[in-house]
């Protein structure tokens, strides 16, 4: 998508007739971004290919369908681990200065520097 945009406005604004050594580097920043987007999506078909099944199984078994579409369970079976992890809370921490969410412990204090 960026390789996308970056394509895109290079085109509309004709950067080419103003910067050429400027479009020249989009281009590169564009062949870089479709490079790393292409390695992620390898990665993902390399993980579901190996993983999906027991993905797909963790999911329906936290968030169940209605009992007529209900998944028979597969060779693939999850531990309890597994199926706790697929159901914990996967957040970043609260902004800096702000309440702790319910449940949570507050950060301990900074420490002062002696600069």
């Amino acid at each position: 998508m960026l390789a996308d945009r970056l394509l895109t406005e290079a085109v509309e604004t004709k950067l080419g007739h103003f910067d050429a050594p400027l479009k020249d580097r989009v281009l590169d920043l564009s062949k870089v971004s479709l490079r790393k987007a292409t390695r992620e999506l390898e990665r993902f078909y390399r993980l579901w290919s190996e993983r999906g099944e027991a993905l797909c199984q963790g999911i329906r078994v936290t968030f169940p369908l209605s009992e007529a579409l209900k998944v028979e369970p597969s060779a693939v079976e999850l531990t309890p681990v597994e199926l706790e992890a697929l159901s914990e809370p996967q957040t970043d921490p609260d902004p800096v200065g702000s309440e702790p969410s319910p449940g949570q412990a507050p950060d301990p204090p900074a420490e002062s520097s002696a600069a």
